[in-house]
């Protein structure tokens, strides 16, 4: 049993080598987040100086938190504009303690939100973008030329999960969640554990109101481990009580290696039952429809109807990022059905299946037309 325990500890440190390369990145510092922290701490220590702190609380949520700032925000803001802005106005307390207390409080909320519900920093490296041309259009906000670059790095089977998270991000900078959530999917498609992937859609799903699969929130939890660990944890916990009775047999009576042996046999079944249990109720999209008949709403505004017609009844609007299954195609029109049991007609040009039957074509996201509210 000594040359098998020698190969089994190489194997076990070949396998932390291999988890500590794949997951070391979550232990670094995120610049962009860490920016967003210390700016908000210099708006906190501004004191006694009311039209100051305004002034820094607004610069904070225009250069941080302005792309679709909550009421609350707005409200910052407003109030800013009102009182800083006056002509002639010298003032130098505004505001009462807890006003004072109530912005800052709103600022935190809204910063941490950003932080730990939607991660949109590219994950790609240079190996997968060896000219690093898309990850340049990324941060030029060039989202449509990233995205046709990051499709064309190679062939689409062989893109890794990482490029098709980023072409997701890409997505939604541009301005259309229906395909960044699509991307997302096709992400996890492929690595069901992707924790960003999973973290990305489940906000675009809250934040939109996507028809989508709903899971008790023992299973977002149970997710937030990749499935690969899951059933590493089941294997290691088999394993680890097989040698230990193999350990009974090798061994004298009275062997300091039998107690080793029978904590062994107390703790591996435990873990393993903790391993089979994950495995079992972690979320699997494969239970509502197969894969290759799974397909998302990718444009907004897009209707149900109870016949292949524009002019036939309306049935439900399906928002952007939904999940469906097409049970059947006509022409432009495809016969859907959703996890909450309702079916109807969509024209066609609104869905993307999560699996393709050819290469993607970059997506044509149509761009917000401008009025007096955006100009």
């Amino acid at each position: 049993w000594i040359p098998h325990l020698i190969a089994s500890l190489l194997a076990l440190a070949l396998i932390l080598k291999a988890l500590w390369m794949r997951h070391s990145h979550r232990f670094h510092k995120d610049p962009v987040r860490q920016a967003r922290l210390k700016a908000l701490r210099e708006v906190e220590q501004i004191k006694n100086d009311d039209t100051g702190f305004l002034m820094a609380a607004g610069r904070y949520v225009e250069r941080w938190l302005g792309e679709n700032p909550t009421p609350e925000l707005r409200e910052i803001l407003s109030t800013r504009d009102s009182l800083c802005f006056q002509p002639g106005r010298t003032d130098s307390s505004l505001l009462d303690s807890k006003r004072r207390n109530a912005i800052l409080r709103t600022l935190r909320k809204a910063a941490l939100t950003l932080v730990f519900v939607l991660t949109l920093a590219p994950q790609t490296s240079r190996a997968d973008d060896p000219t690093g041309t898309a990850l340049e259009a990324y941060e030029s906000a060039r989202y449509d030329d990233a995205v046709s670059l990051w499709l064309k790095a190679g062939p689409y089977q062989n893109l890794s999960p990482d490029v098709l998270y980023n072409i997701g991000n890409a997505c939604y900078r541009a301005g259309s969640p229906g395909h960044a959530a699509l991307y997302y999917r096709r992400a996890l498609s492929r690595d069901p554990g992707h924790q960003e992937s999973r973290q990305n859609l489940r906000f675009i799903e809250r934040k939109y109101g996507s028809i989508t699969i709903h899971r008790p929130e023992y299973q977002y939890a149970i997710a937030r481990i990749p499935l690969s660990a899951w059933r590493s944890m089941l294997w290691s916990g088999a394993w680890l009580c097989a040698l230990a009775i193999l350990v009974f047999p090798a061994t004298r009576p009275g062997a300091r290696l039998r107690v080793a042996a029978v904590a062994a046999l107390v703790a591996a079944p435990l873990l393993a039952a903790c391993g089979g249990l994950g495995w079992r109720y972690f979320p699997n999209d494969a239970e509502f429809a197969p894969p290759d008949r799974q397909a998302v709403i990718v444009r907004e505004k897009a209707v149900l109807h109870t016949d292949a017609s524009r002019t036939s009844q309306e049935v439900i609007d399906a928002p952007p990022g939904s999940l469906c299954e097409i049970i059947h195609q006509s022409g432009r029109w495809a016969f859907v059905a959703f996890a909450t049991k309702t079916r109807g007609w969509i024209p066609i040009e609104n869905i993307e299946k999560v699996i393709p039957d050819s290469t993607p074509s970059p997506p044509k996201i149509r761009k917000p037309v401008a009025d007096s509210k955006s100009a």
